[in-house]
């Protein structure tokens, strides 16, 4: 079989805890997946963590050899995380042998198996296929009701702003992108300097004619150890900032 590679890239910063349970997810989804022709690989972009997040990774990583890891000094933010996947990424979209990259939060709170049908649509021909909270069967686990009302309005927001066709959740960081839209962003430089890098980047696929898909997934944050890192207020603030400009 002629297998497909698909790269994981992970943003990690202190999350000591989740790191081992989502690789593990991770080797999961690689077992489960190579009988549909993908071979699974794993980067953890480590940023520069105050904790034990590295070097637990590392000891993953010696017993399994899908696993790499990328490690920034100094701290970058997660904008300088997508920007070491896009400028990584470069290497392999060459290679007629590679399906994509993909993303995913690195608290353990999305499920790596939601790749399957992401997988599907890549291979339909989409550019990105995002993970959506607001698709008809999603779920949203362990978020305040407030939360999820004030991340739903802001949804309709962005919609008004962005316009990006397909596209209800402008935020989610879990995300599959095909290596021909890799290719033609290349080395991506963003100006967001929060969470709002998130909604920039799929503002600079749409500029570089990417096609769009959303598949549902249930986001687990009862899973997560520790406290989101998300500046609410400002990430909003900003990414009206990056629409406005579009």
């Amino acid at each position: 079989m002629n297998l497909k590679k698909f790269y994981i890239y992970i943003p990690c910063y202190n999350e000591e805890d989740n790191i081992i349970p989502l690789l593990e997810n991770i080797q999961e989804l690689r077992n489960c997946s190579i009988n549909t022709g993908i071979d699974v690989h794993a980067i953890v972009v480590d940023d520069k963590s105050t904790d034990s997040t590295a070097e637990r990774a590392q000891s993953f990583i010696k017993t399994h050899k899908f696993v790499t890891m990328i490690k920034h000094d100094p701290n970058k933010g997660l904008v300088g995380v997508l920007e070491t996947t896009f400028n990584d990424a470069q290497k392999y979209v060459d290679n007629k042998n590679i399906l994509g990259i993909g993303l995913l939060d690195g608290d353990n709170s999305h499920n790596p198996l939601t790749f399957y049908p992401m997988f599907v649509k890549l291979r339909e021909g989409y550019d990105v296929v995002v993970a959506s909270r607001y698709q008809t069967g999603s779920m949203i686990m362990g978020v305040s009701k407030f939360r999820q009302t004030l991340s739903y309005g802001m949804s309709i927001l962005f919609r008004s702003f962005g316009r990006i066709e397909n596209i209800r959740d402008y935020s989610c960081g879990f995300r599959a992108y095909s290596s021909g839209i890799v290719k033609r962003v290349g080395s991506v430089r963003l100006k967001a300097r929060s969470f709002a890098c998130m909604v920039e980047l799929l503002t600079v696929c749409a500029k570089n004619g990417a096609t769009f898909f959303e598949v549902p997934f249930c986001l687990r944050y009862d899973f997560k150890s520790g406290e989101s890192k998300m500046p609410f207020m400002k990430t909003i603030i900003e990414t009206i900032k990056v629409l406005i400009k579009k």
